[in-house]
């Protein structure tokens, strides 16, 4: 995971490594990235994010997602929502699918100005049957 944030108070680059930290549903159309480290040693805490309208971000893109990205440590960090339906902040995230494979890239816009730039390359957790 790569996340580049551009304007604010966390300008800057991040980077974690977290294996199995992708699903794909495809009978749900939806997509998720759950990623928490307290200890991360830059400060990239947590990405927690919900595709709900995977299809269109493969065809396309979309902006039916909600993200929450924490970085700066989990004292004196901040935690960027972005969630374009609800009005918190504008952006498109776009997906490609393979087998075992997923690429998710998601540039958006905070409320607070910053820019976000978040890359995802993962191997996919196969969802438990429903």
């Amino acid at each position: 995971m790569e996340i580049d944030i551009t304007d604010g108070p966390h300008d800057g680059s991040y980077r974690a490594v977290a294996p199995g930290a992708c699903r794909y549903q495809p009978e749900q159309n939806r997509f998720s990235v759950n990623y928490a480290n307290n200890g991360a040693p830059d400060g990239f805490v947590a990405l927690d994010l919900v595709l709900r309208d995977a299809a269109l971000a493969i065809d396309d893109s979309s902006d039916d997602f909600e993200a929450k990205i924490s970085v700066g440590g989990p004292s004196g960090g901040v935690t960027y929502t972005i969630n374009p339906r609800s009005g918190e902040g504008d952006g498109n995230a776009f997906l490609e699918v393979s087998d075992q494979n997923a690429t998710l890239d998601l540039e958006v816009d905070a409320r607070d100005g910053a820019q976000i730039v978040v890359t995802v390359i993962c191997g996919l957790v196969a969802a438990p049957p429903t």
